[in-house]
């Protein structure tokens, strides 16, 4: 006897998007690669705001020609296409707690102020859903009334909001990066954030091979190189360990990392790099930093992404771009909770 089933249709739901302080794309990143994953979501993008050289040509050669409105000071929303979803990871200078700290209020013309230009979007074409990302001391005592302060305007437009620090380790990424994330949803307060789930990969599976003997430092410029006397390693949570430091002070920019383990956050303006030690086979270590591809591993962009971009920009622009921007696989979990049902 032969049953038979009828053939079940996947309905495809199209998703328009914008994004705004774009980069190299890393929301669309991870959208594509959910449409890889679930065929019954697909994400078309109609323009992105940025104004940096730099990104918006690694943006070009990942993403394709995609309309760049510029500078979204000067944005007529009215022009642009409609969109259904709208991402807008403000510039953090003026909030990371390695910034200047002049904060984001309304009118200030700080940097990180441009949040407020956003608002004229939202007013404009109202879209089903809303992503803000920005650094963890966004919901800190010092800004946390300025933040609430848009939560209530999202509000006022008849958004639910949900928001979140994250951090990139507990989303299968080597590397400790809390960053918040704000979902907004136009009428509908159902949104819940992935659990998190247990790191199983480490710096030694991101790192390339052979390693690029040019990123390893120079042994006569680590003249205050100091390792950690207590076994070798500082443990943080089993996920961080730390072998020593390159400058007596024990700033956190010349934190050394074992391999086995995940690195600290990636940051731009860490002339250093991220530093980790390779083991020299004599029970001693060698200290090199991360190339541009390893860093961009670090962020969950894919190789063929990264000979993309620093095809575009060149490695050393390429390594500035990494530590500015947004964890894919973090995007990815948010992105699946949002679409895929």
């Amino acid at each position: 006897m032969v049953s038979l089933q009828k053939e079940k249709k996947i309905r495809i739901m199209t998703i328009r998007t914008f994004e705004a302080f774009a980069g190299y794309g890393s929301q669309m990143m991870a959208l594509k690669r959910l449409e890889n994953d679930y065929p019954e979501v697909h994400f078309e993008a109609v323009g992105i705001s940025e104004i940096d050289p730099n990104p918006i040509k690694a943006y070009k050669a990942v993403h394709g020609d995609i309309p760049n409105y510029g500078d979204i000071s000067k944005i007529d929303w009215n022009e642009v296409p409609d969109f259904d979803l709208f991402t807008y990871s403000f510039p953090c200078q003026d909030v990371s707690s390695s910034g200047y700290q002049k904060g984001f209020t309304e009118g200030s013309n700080t940097r990180s102020s441009l949040l407020w230009e956003t608002a004229k979007a939202i007013r404009t074409k109202k879209p089903k859903y809303l992503l803000m990302e920005n650094v963890k001391a966004l919901c800190s005592k010092k800004f946390m009334p300025d933040f609430q302060k848009w939560l209530d305007f999202l509000s006022e437009q008849g958004y639910s909001n949900k928001w979140q620090v994250l951090n990139a380790k507990k989303y299968g990424i080597p590397q400790n990066r809390e960053r918040v994330f704000c979902v907004s949803v136009l009428g509908d307060d159902t949104y819940q954030f992935t659990e998190p789930f247990e790191l199983k990969k480490h710096i030694k599976d991101i790192l390339e091979t052979p390693i690029d003997q040019d990123t390893f430092y120079n042994e006569d410029y680590l003249h205050n190189l100091h390792w950690f006397d207590n076994s070798g390693k500082h443990h943080n949570n089993d996920d961080i360990i730390k072998l020593g430091n390159v400058f007596q002070s024990n700033h956190q920019s010349g934190i050394i990392y074992d391999i086995n383990g995940c690195c600290g956050t990636i940051m731009l303006n860490h002339g250093t790099g991220t530093l980790v030690g390779i083991p020299d086979g004599n029970g001693g270590y060698k200290v090199k930093k991360l190339s541009s591809r390893e860093m961009f591993r670090c962020m969950g962009v894919e190789d063929d992404d990264i000979d993309k971009m620093i095809g575009a920009v060149g490695k050393t622009a390429a390594w500035k771009l990494a530590g500015n921007s947004i964890v894919v696989d973090v995007l990815y979990h948010i992105f699946k909770t949002m679409f895929v049902k």
